[in-house]
């Protein structure tokens, strides 16, 4: 069943485009991963579907009656004096009928129904507003960057809640274990365009190499068809030049070679300590009565680990980038 179409739909922002000629079609029970460099227009395609912003031209359809919940990067609470009250404005019709999900949802996210709405931190209004949406249950869930402001804990919990949920999920994140977690397939937005993208996240940061290593050739080109002006440099100068620019190159290069490699080093351990705490947590032995509090141990630290792992293939990507604009 199609529950979202989108045709040759063409968006920009101010003088920047972020759609031209897209197209996307959303099947029922997808679990679709938008990847793509940071201001290519993710997080305006979650807008542009839950009608938030509208189509400059090209065309959208929504399957009737479908019900779709997004959940932004700094969402916005309905006004009342605390988080629990806020939550309850927002539930339509008959709100018994919703109290259960509700409740389960807030317990599940650490939530205090009784915190005044005007205090609540950023992690708390984030946490309220996933509350929200699992509790509404809708066909379509869109979320935004959902880990921003949550510690692991409710990371973990809000893994589980996605795990569980049946209706069809888009999601835009950094969480790397999130991603893998909760969707089958992703999509990439890129140079104003949708198309899957046949790979798993290392495959990704494998072609956010090749596309940073491609501008920089293509920049590299337009700048030698400029001819420069200066002075004629003899043979002999330019020779010294050059291995003094080779030397400067060098001296760049270094710290980021050594980083890269102490980095792999980490990444190797990490994925070594991984697979061993995910075999444990998969072993139905595992969860017999007396292991209960090793399970527990093993599961925080699966998410400490999984956590730092994030955190250092995002270093290490950053760094593999910054050597290779060195050049």
């Amino acid at each position: 069943m199609t529950l979202v179409t989108l045709f040759d739909a063409h968006l920009a922002f101010g003088d920047k485009p972020l759609l031209d000629g897209a197209r996307l079609t959303v099947q029922a029970d997808e679990r679709i991963g938008l990847i793509g460099r940071n201001g290519t227009g993710k997080s305006t395609l979650l807008r542009l579907i839950a009608a938030r912003v509208q189509l400059d031209d090209g065309e959208l359809q929504r399957r009737d009656g479908l019900r779709i919940e997004l959940v932004e990067q700094e969402p916005e609470l309905a006004s009342a004096p605390t988080l629990g009250e806020s939550l309850v404005a927002n539930v339509p019709g008959e709100r018994w009928a919703f109290q259960a999900r509700l409740n389960e949802y807030m317990h599940r996210f650490g939530l205090d129904p009784t915190r005044a709405l005007a205090t609540a931190s950023g992690g708390e209004r984030k946490r309220a507003s996933l509350t929200l949406a699992l509790t509404l249950d809708p066909d379509l869930l869109l979320l935004d960057e959902p880990t921003n402001h949550l510690d692991l804990e409710t990371r973990h919990a809000l893994t589980m809640a996605l795990a569980q949920f049946e209706g069809t999920l888009i999601l835009v994140s950094h969480d790397r274990h999130l991603l893998r977690a909760t969707t089958d397939q992703f999509m990439l937005v890129a140079r104003h365009r949708l198309q899957p993208f046949d790979g798993d996240l290392d495959d990704y940061r494998d072609w956010l190499l090749q596309h940073a290593a491609e501008q920089r050739a293509a920049a590299k080109a337009d700048s030698a068809t400029t001819p420069a002006a200066g002075p004629v440099v003899n043979r002999k100068d330019q020779k010294r030049q050059e291995a003094e620019q080779r030397q400067r190159l060098s001296h760049l290069k270094k710290p980021l070679q050594t980083r890269i490699a102490k980095l792999e080093k980490e990444m190797e351990t990490l994925h070594a300590q991984k697979a061993q705490l995910d075999a444990f947590v998969a072993d139905p032995a595992s969860y017999e009565a007396a292991r209960k509090t090793e399970l527990t141990d093993a599961i925080r630290t699966l998410g400490d680990v999984n956590s730092r792992l994030e955190t250092v293939e995002a270093d290490w990507l950053a760094t593999q980038e910054e050597l290779e604009q060195i050049g």
